[in-house]
């Protein structure tokens, strides 16, 4: 169960951080205490205990008389989260000024590990993973690796990576396939943009991060105008929201509008599509290729509409199900 410090505050979703910092402990005081509360809330997120502490002339100092313990209600079967907020609550509203608290979380049953570690490994990397952005699925190693094979026909100019979540794609890119040019990573969600950034700062690689719906940004359509060759790579919300019953216990915690896109899965795709479809018509001599993962569903769709501009073929996941499309248009050297 976390200790909520510098490294894990994020999960929590909507805590930026709490009242201070001390080295690596996250402390609150009595209004951000009550607030955190009501984020666990929310989140059903239990509290299975709270140390509190003085910081006088950068020294901290335990203070024994501030101490909460429901360590004995850790059993699945008997926690009752809701009671721990609420006496955690009645408690914070009497902690006196100076006074900051430590608090140990209990998290929901299936809330996924990767969340709980703050970090997760993708083709042998470590990135930071909190519920800003969805955690790396497998099958996207597929996607990476058929990039990985396109670079290796070209080193483009740019690469775009659309819906970019933790930033993994345009990373390893850079990290597995020593991809040295120009990258881009887009996301609507200003927080994911945020978790990007952790990433690639942890790895040292430069990535040029916009918030935008998709491709509808004229600093991206700038950045292609200047280039002879692009790299789009694409894993977007594609989950079917009539397939949610379907999915995985543990989704329930990763961000909603980075899963699903309407009723049969589409919606994003089919808008991302158009955009691109606008992008490449609008510089017809320019090198184009696109690798994007789909459900399996949305093949003949996907093929439909990239067939007019160009060379598009499907290939496979690990478990063989059709899940991606390779898209070219003077590619090879």
């Amino acid at each position: 169960m976390p200790l909520l410090n510098k490294t894990n505050v994020h999960i929590i979703k909507g805590l930026d951080k709490p009242t201070v910092y001390h080295k690596n402990m996250a402390l609150f005081d009595r209004t951000d205490s009550l607030f955190l509360l009501d984020l666990c809330e929310d989140n059903s997120i239990g509290i299975l205990g709270a140390d509190g502490f003085e910081i006088e002339r950068a020294q901290i100092r335990p203070r024994m008389d501030w101490i909460l313990d429901f360590s004995s209600s850790w059993s699945s079967d008997v926690f009752d989260w809701h009671q721990t907020i609420e006496a955690s609550r009645w408690a914070m509203s009497e902690l006196p000024d100076g006074v900051l608290m430590e608090f140990v979380l209990r998290m929901p049953f299936n809330y996924p590990d990767a969340y709980l570690a703050g970090r997760t490994e993708f083709m042998q990397l470590d990135f930071h993973t909190d519920p800003r952005a969805l955690i790396p699925r497998l099958e996207t190693e597929v996607l990476v690796k058929e990039a990985g094979r396109l670079l290796q026909e070209r080193v483009p100019d740019l690469i775009i990576d659309t819906g970019t979540g933790t930033g993994i794609i345009p990373i390893t890119l850079a990290k597995r396939y020593g991809y040295a040019n120009a990258l881009i990573a887009t996301d609507i969600d200003p927080d994911a943009l945020g978790l990007a950034a952790e990433n690639a700062i942890l790895h040292d690689v430069g990535v040029e991060l916009i918030q935008c719906d998709l491709l509808d940004s004229p600093e991206l359509r700038q950045a292609i105008s200047g280039v002879g060759s692009v790299l789009f790579v694409a894993n977007l919300p594609y989950v079917p929201e009539r397939d949610a019953n379907l999915v995985s216990a543990d989704t329930v915690y990763e961000p909603r509008h980075a899963l699903y896109a309407g009723e049969d899965g589409y919606d994003c795709i089919a808008v991302y599509l158009e955009q691109f479809r606008g992008l490449i018509e609008t510089h017809p001599n320019m090198s184009i290729a696109l690798i994007m993962e789909m459900d399996p569903s949305h093949t003949d769709r996907t093929l439909s509409v990239l067939s007019d501009l160009g060379t598009a073929e499907p290939f496979a996941d690990y478990a063989g199900d059709i899940r991606f499309v390779r898209f070219t248009r003077l590619w090879k050297n």
